[in-house]
Formats: structure tokens, sequence, C-alpha cells
């Protein structure tokens, strides 16, 4: 006996089941997001839940809670991380191209996957909730047409310090809502009638490029006045 149980003392030790490797925060955020984002682009607004979200990111609700203090900021969270994916500043290298090209570039649509046929709906859900979730309507509206005139305004008063456009610095606000309003299309009628059908890629691409071309010939700094 005495001989066993030695024997048993030297077997290696098998490690036992238990919680998974903890995952840093910031990871942890980032799987939340990716589960919002996800649902997002599948359920209604309402559907959303504290609960879906934390059901499909794998975690309790309570761990989810402990990210975001509740559903408006978690929501409002996901909006603007996926307004960052829609318009995207340019690369050092596309810095370097002429100004037309570089507006064109910055008012490209990006469409982000699973939201091509969800895009309407989520707005129309956000804009009808607006009483009752203030701050998720405010990211919407931060990181959609405001953040693309901030990234406008960039361009034009480069394009202005290289002399290639000629702009008072005091309207370069106005100039930018101008250019963008020109460039994207209104998206309420659409919102309103849901049975107008959606503008292809070519006609998108047709209108924001003629909406630049239109606009740096009349401020152009070569332009005669």
């Amino acid at each position: 006996m005495k001989q066993k149980r030695e024997s048993k003392c030297c077997m290696p030790q098998v490690r036992r089941r238990g919680r998974p490797v903890q995952i840093d925060q910031d990871t942890r955020e980032e799987i939340v997001l990716d589960a919002t984002t996800q649902l997002l682009s599948e359920l209604r607004l309402d559907e959303v839940t504290m609960a879906a979200i934390a059901d499909r990111a794998g975690m309790s609700k309570r761990t989810v809670y402990g990210m975001f203090e509740n559903r408006e900021h978690l929501l409002g969270a996901c909006i603007a991380r996926i307004g960052k994916t829609v318009f995207r500043p340019l690369s050092p290298a596309e810095r370097r191209l002429p100004v037309a090209a570089r507006l064109k570039r910055v008012l490209t649509h990006n469409e982000v996957p699973g939201f091509k046929d969800n895009s309407l709906e989520l707005l129309r859900a956000i804009i009808a909730s607006t009483r009752t979730y203030p701050l998720l309507a405010r990211r919407t509206s931060e990181k959609s047409t405001i953040a693309l005139a901030g990234m406008v305004i960039e361009e034009l008063q480069a394009a202005v310090q290289a002399g290639e456009l000629s702009i008072p610095a005091d309207q370069m606000q106005l100039h930018a809502d101008l250019l963008v309003g020109m460039a994207l299309e209104n998206p309420v009628p659409r919102l309103l009638d849901p049975e107008l059908p959606l503008s292809t890629p070519e006609e998108i691409a047709a209108r924001r490029n003629l909406a630049v071309d239109l606009f740096v010939k009349a401020t152009s700094a070569s332009t005669e006045r």
C-alpha cells in the first residue's frame, strides 16, 4: 500500500478545468462591441438588448454593465466605432494627391459589412428614439456628417495653404457643409418612403465626383474673380 501511495504521488498533476485565461479590458470591450455590431445588422434596434448583447458576446450581463453603464452608452460607443469605418481619413500617400482627388476619397462612403440593407432602418429607429435616447442620437450625428465635415475642413485648409484653393478662413465650415450637402444624398426622402429604390454605387459616385469637381472649380485659387 505504501508503495502504491508513493507511486501515485509521483504521477504528473493534471491541470484542473476552471475559468478561462483572463483577457484584458480593451479586448473584452472589443468583443462586446463586435457582438453589438452584429446584432444591429441583424435585428431591429429595440431588439438589441443588453441580454442579447451579453449572450452573443458570451458574457454575463453583469460583466457587460461593468464596461458600459447602460444600453444607451453601449449603443452609442458601437455607433461611434461604425462611423469611423464609413468615412475614413486619408492615408499619408493619399494626402499627396491633388485636392479634387483628396476630397473625392474623403467623401467616399464605405459600406459597413452587414449594413447595406439595414442602415436606413437603423437610422430611422435612432431618429424615432431621440427623446428616449438623446445620447445615442447625438453620437450618431457627431460620428456621421459632423465628423465628415471636420475631415473635409482639414483638406480645405491644406489646399488653401498649398495654393490650390481660395477660401476665406472664416468660411471654412460653411464651405465644408456645402460640399458635404452637395456630395451626399439627403436620406430624408427614403426615411419617409421605404419603397423608394436605393441609389446604385455608380450613381452615388457620379454625384460625389460632380459635386467635388464643381466645388473645386468654383473655389480654385486660379479662378479669376
